[in-house]
């Protein structure tokens, strides 16, 4: 019984060792293709929870890249699809808050039409009580 165990524990234990050993320098530029490859295909659709997934998922790439030293041509691959990962995320922000500007700019201008209509009331108002 107790030998039982022992060998459970043993082939327990070279199965993390395995796992762990899958982990690499070329697993998070495997993440990092996947994502890429991700925003290329389905980008269109996301949501702003899927972007907000995909950037919480490009700092934790970011993170794991920083655990490893890459040679040169790597480090260029690396950062070609950093830069269309950053370009497209950088977009859709621009996209949002431009979006956002932009009402910002109508219900100002609707705020000032409002104040003018009133100025333009209360002057009105002010000619009457003159005469």
């Amino acid at each position: 019984m107790i030998m039982n165990n022992l060998k459970f524990y043993i082939y327990l234990l070279v199965c993390v060792f395995i796992f762990a050993s899958c982990e690499n320098k070329q697993t998070p530029i495997k993440k990092l293709e996947k994502l890429d490859k991700t925003l290329v295909q389905q980008s269109e659709s996301f949501t702003e929870q899927d972007w907000e997934n995909a950037l919480m998922e490009y700092e934790q790439i970011e993170q794991e890249l920083s655990m490893y030293n890459y040679t040169d041509d790597e480090l260029r691959q690396i950062g070609k699809m950093k830069g269309r990962l950053l370009a497209k995320i950088s977009k859709e922000y621009l996209n949002k808050t431009m979006d956002e500007v932009d009402s910002y700019l109508k219900m100002f201008e609707g705020a000032l039409e409002g104040f003018m209509e009133e100025l333009g009331t209360a002057l009105d108002s002010e000619e009457d009580y003159d005469e």
